[in-house]
Parts: structure tokens; C-alpha cells; sequence
């Protein structure tokens, strides 16, 4: 039953779709053969219509015995059978602009009339204007007048379709009133046809679209120097921000504001050195060094004293024992030292000079001369009343530094 009825309203439902008329316009090579050619015989294979064309191309001889197309003059149209497809290439030649007050010919009058018979045109031209405007005015949709760009010389061509003839496609912004999209080149159909144009166009991109892709690298480029340039410049500054709360000490607050927990408190103020709490990273500030150890005073005694071997040994300005080898010892002794620079630091130098240099009067009037010709210049000076007893190491007597607490003399040695 179901069957029956669909059988019966199917032929009542659909409606072919005969009987329009398409236009395609465009500059020499931009396919306008090569797309419509595919598109007819797409038609023709899935509909089973015949198709006449007007010659204006040659099938290859394998094509035209396959595809079974029939050439035909534009003027005998009307006699060829219903549901036909016509092919007309370059149809200037054969519906010619006319000027308004000229009769229109009789067959560019009936077809305004071709849907009666089902007929389907296919006409091809560079531009709208070249064919006869009564044709311009009949089409409508769902025929259609497509244009044809090619997109610099590349295989890519813009197919922009109209509803209704465009009279002026070439001009630029045209597009927006129509339907733009992209297509390839159809090149598998080239084969099947002798065509006047070579497809032979090279790739020609426009001067304005290189500045475009030059501009889209340079601005980057220049965006990124720049970021770098105020970032080496501003380093610096950052760097002189960070050092410094860095330089306050470790036991004030961080500059970020972030109180330290208790652990990092108590770390503070561990010793590094075990039992010498100045030591501890808390005093790193106070305790910075200013003076600078130097064996002040070296003396070598071969004999033992006080019952125990005596050696070679130095000591500091502050008369604390020195480290030092008995090779490196033994030197001093022999040969004394010169530092290039000041052991006290120059404030306490300067400080130094100024107090020698008072006290020298003073120190040439009272001091008393030991029979070994060293000068005593700690503690009280009393007059000797009786000769000293002479020094048995002469001999060995310690060289020290000038100006030292270890110096007996007032000018060192």
C-alpha cells in the first residue's frame, strides 16, 4: 500500500531542475573552460541528457567518442530535442552585444521561452557586457552568473556566484553582493580537450602583499628588541632592589614584607663556629672585617724553654699567635715582610701616625737605653741606677713590623 502511494506522488514531487540558464565570465586562463566542461559532463552522466556545444573547443578524439557530444550552431538551438544541454564557449560569437534600438534576433527571443522544453544553457564569455542584453536580463535563479579570479598567477581560483547578472564584476568590492568561494584548477579535464589557452600563468604576488608579509615579521621583530632593550635597561635597577634588603642583614625582616618563622629566627643566631656566637649569620653585618692578620713579630730560639722546645713562631699586631710554617718562619725572621697595604685599615693608620708623632718628644727624653740597644717603650720608664745586664740572644733577636706593639725600638728595627 505504502509502496503505491509513493510510487503515484513521486512524479508529482519532483521536480527536475531543467531549464536555466548559467553564465560564467572571466579573464582568459582562469578555467572558465576547464570548470564548466566538468560540470557538463557531471550533468550529463548523472541526468542522461544530451549535450550540444558550439565547437569553439576540440575534444580529444578518445572524449568525443566517449562523451558522444554533438556540435551545433547557436541559431539551430530550438531543434534539437527536449531536456538538451547546450555548450556554448565564447558565446559572443554567438549572441553578440546589440544596441537598445536593434530588433532582438529570434533565437536570442526564445530563450526566454527555453524552459517550456527543459533546456539547460552553459554560456561562457570574459565579461557580461559582450553578449546580448536581453540574455543578461533572463537570468535569475536558481541559474546563476559566476565570475572567475585567478588569485595571483597560482591554480587557486575565486569563484564569486551572483543570483542575477552582475554588470560589473571586474570592479574592485564587487564580490561582497555575491557568494565567494575558492577553488583548484580541475587539471585532470585538461586532457580532455584542445584549448586555445595554454595553462601556462606563473605565480605573481602583488607588491602590496609582500610589504604585508615584511610587516608581519618586522613588527614582531621590533616588538621583541624593544621588550629586550627595556628589560636590560631596567635589570639594574631590579638587581640593586633585590641586593639591598640582601645587604641589611639576615636578621631583619625580608624586603617582601614575609616575617621569618621561628626556625629561621633561631637560625639566625646559631653559631657557625661552635661557642663563638659572633659567628652567627645574625652579626654578618657588624662583623665585616677591617683589619687584617699579619705576622707582626716572628722569633726562632733554637734552645728549649721553660723545659720544652722552642722553634720558630709568630704572632699577630695583637700579639695572638700566628699560623705559619717553620720554612716560612724562619724567612721572616731572617728576612722581614712588606705588606702593600695597611694591616689597621687607613683610619686606624692615620690615627696611629698622629699619635706617634706627638709622643715622639716625649718618648726621646724618658726612655730608657738597655745595654743591648733595645728601646722599652710599654709601662713606666724609670732612670736605670745600674748597668743591665747584657742579653745573651743577641743574636736572635725577632724581627717585627715598624710601628708594631712588638717593635722595641721606636722606629722598629
Amino acid at each position: 500500500m505504502i509502496s503505491a502511494l509513493l510510487s503515484f506522488w513521486r512524479p508529482l514531487l519532483t521536480v527536475p531542475k531543467l531549464g536555466f540558464i548559467y553564465l560564467t565570465t572571466g579573464a582568459n586562463g582562469t578555467g572558465k573552460t576547464a570548470f564548466t566542461l566538468k560540470a557538463v559532463r557531471e550533468m550529463q552522466v548523472k541526468e542522461n541528457r544530451p549535450v550540444y556545444w558550439n565547437g569553439r573547443f576540440d575534444l580529444t578524439e578518445e572524449k568525443q567518442k566517449e562523451f558522444g557530444w554533438i556540435k551545433i550552431e547557436a541559431d539551430k538551438w530550438q531543434t534539437v530535442p527536449d531536456g538538451a544541454i547546450f555548450f556554448f564557449d565564447e558565446c559572443h560569437n554567438d549572441f553578440p552585444d546589440r544596441s537598445s534600438g536593434a530588433k532582438v534576433p529570434e533565437h536570442v527571443r526564445m530563450l526566454g521561452e527555453h524552459r517550456r522544453r527543459g533546456f539547460d544553457f552553459f554560456l561562457l564569455t570574459q565579461h557580461p557586457g559582450n553578449i546580448d542584453p536581453f540574455i543578461r536580463k533572463i537570468i535569475a535563479s536558481p541559474g546563476w552568473h559566476r565570475h572567475l579570479k585567478r588569485n595571483f598567477g597560482s591554480s587557486l581560483i575565486s569563484h564569486i556566484d551572483y543570483l542575477a547578472v552582475c554588470d560589473r564584476p571586474e570592479k574592485p568590492g564587487a564580490g561582497k553582493a555575491g557568494t565567494v568561494s575558492m577553488k583548484a584548477l580541475p587539471k585532470d579535464v585538461f586532457g580532455w580537450y584542445k584549448s586555445a589557452e595554454l595553462h601556462t600563468a606563473k605565480i605573481k604576488i602583488p607588491r602590496q602583499v609582500w610589504i604585508f608579509l615584511a610587516t608581519l615579521v618586522v613588527i614582531p621583530v621590533c616588538i621583541y628588541l624593544t621588550f629586550q632593550f627595556l628589560r636590560k635597561s631596567t635589570a639594574p635597577k631590579e638587581a640593586a632592589a633585590v641586593a639591598a634588603p640582601a645587604q641589611a642583614g639576615s636578621g631583619q625582616q625580608v624586603a617582601s614584607g614575609r616575617v621569618r618563622t621561628a626556625s629561621e629566627y633561631i637560625a639566625d643566631y646559631r653559631p657557625r663556629i661552635p661557642s663563638l656566637m659572633h659567628t652567627a649569620p645574625a652579626y654578618d653585618k657588624l662583623t665585616e672585617p677591617r683589619r687584617v692578620p699579619v705576622p707582626a713579630a716572628c722569633i726562632e730560639i733554637p734552645k728549649t724553654r721553660l723545659g720544652e722546645p722552642f722553634g720558630c713562631k709568630c704572632y699577630t699586631q695583637d700579639a695572638t699567635p700566628y699560623p705559619v710554617d717553620l720554612s716560612m718562619c724562619r724567612q721572616l725572621v731572617a728576612h722581614g715582610s712588606f705588606f702593600a697595604f695597611l694591616p689597621e685599615g687607613e683610619k686606624a693608620a692615620t690615627t696611629a701616625v698622629v699619635a706617634r708623632a706627638a709622643d715622639v718628644p716625649q718618648v726621646r727624653q724618658d726612655r730608657a737605653e738597655a745595654p743591648s740597644g733595645l728601646t722599652l717603650i710599654d709601662g713606666p720608664r724609670p732612670t736605670p741606677t745600674a748597668a743591665v745586664a747584657p742579653v745573651g740572644l743577641s743574636a736572635q733577636q725577632p724581627h717585627v713590623q715598624p710601628g708594631s706593639k712588638w717593635s722595641f725600638q721606636a722606629g722598629g728595627q
